[in-house]
């Protein structure tokens, strides 16, 4: 059962013991829309509206997000990958273009470089396959992400408090989200213990954290793109917060395979703020490049 304005069918399936929910409209080629902190498939619905009719749309709740299964986990990178990995053998899915934003790139970058095969094409926006510091980090930000990452005060905020979703989220967009939408995102998180997730997440951001698991992940990620043989968009926003537009030349320079476009203004949670842009943007550069290909 879907929500009001996202009125696709809901699905699950069980990957290693947990039960993950997923949406899949359409036929056609398929696309996998991979969401980060702290939103869900939801983030896609609108998106999704605008390319089901041309394109397979998968869009899973990874654990701990949506409506999936909130268990006791630690949340990183290499855990989140072993269910990612695990949902697409799952559902057989490959060859596939992965659609990212947040959390969801070192997802969906590392499953290209660790399984090729896998991936056709790649579309990112505001994420980070990438270490960076502070000097990086959007200046409005740093104070609270500096207290996520003090076990007390990220237990108060972010658990008992779910400011993640009460007021990052609706810093990270140009319009004001309706109370509609908001009370779906809330509604993922009724209480503390399903707040694990959108706790550990902040903590694990690749900054200034040389010795951690998921900024040597990351790194990783990182020191591989140039290995990386799949056709590349990449969606930048004005300002933007993670993905700021002196990233691009680096991109450049280490994908042998991207295309860029500017879609205009944007902060952070851009799927919530111009889906049309995305959709129109996406399909004109899959029927173009895909259907062409270098």
């Amino acid at each position: 059962m879907g929500f009001a304005d996202c009125p696709f069918r809901s699905r699950y399936v069980s990957v290693h013991g947990q039960r993950l929910h997923y949406l899949d409209e359409g036929s056609g080629p398929t696309l996998l829309f991979v969401h980060g902190n702290p939103t869900s498939s939801y983030l896609w619905r609108n998106v999704i509206k605008l390319l089901c009719h041309r394109y397979r749309c998968v869009a899973l709740d990874l654990p701990g997000f949506g409506r999936s299964a909130k268990p006791d986990l630690d949340y990183r990178l290499c855990t989140l990958h072993h269910f990612f990995s695990g949902f697409l053998e799952q559902l057989a899915l490959e060859p596939v273009t992965l659609v990212l934003h947040d959390w969801g790139g070192p997802l969906g970058f590392r499953l290209a470089q660790q399984q090729p095969q896998r991936v056709r094409a790649l579309v990112f926006m505001e994420t980070f396959p990438f270490t960076f510091d502070w000097q990086e980090f959007p200046l409005i930000a740093r104070p609270l992400y500096f207290a996520f990452r003090r076990p007390a005060l990220s237990s108060w905020l972010l658990q008992r408090h779910n400011l993640f979703v009460n007021t990052v989220l609706p810093m990270g967009t140009l319009r004001r989200l309706p109370r509609s939408v908001m009370n779906v995102y809330r509604a993922a998180f009724p209480d503390r213990d399903s707040r694990r997730a959108i706790r550990a997440l902040p903590a694990e951001l690749p900054i200034d954290d040389r010795q951690g698991e998921t900024w040597r992940a990351i790194e990783e990620i990182e020191k591989r793109l140039p290995e990386m043989d799949q056709p590349m968009l990449m969606l930048h926003f004005r300002p933007g917060a993670v993905l700021p537009e002196q990233r691009i030349p680096w991109f450049k320079q280490r994908l042998k395979y991207l295309d860029v476009v500017h879609a205009g203004p944007g902060l952070h949670f851009v799927p919530e703020d111009n889906p049309s842009v995305i959709a129109d943007s996406l399909d004109q550069w899959f029927q173009v490049r895909l259907a062409n290909p270098r």
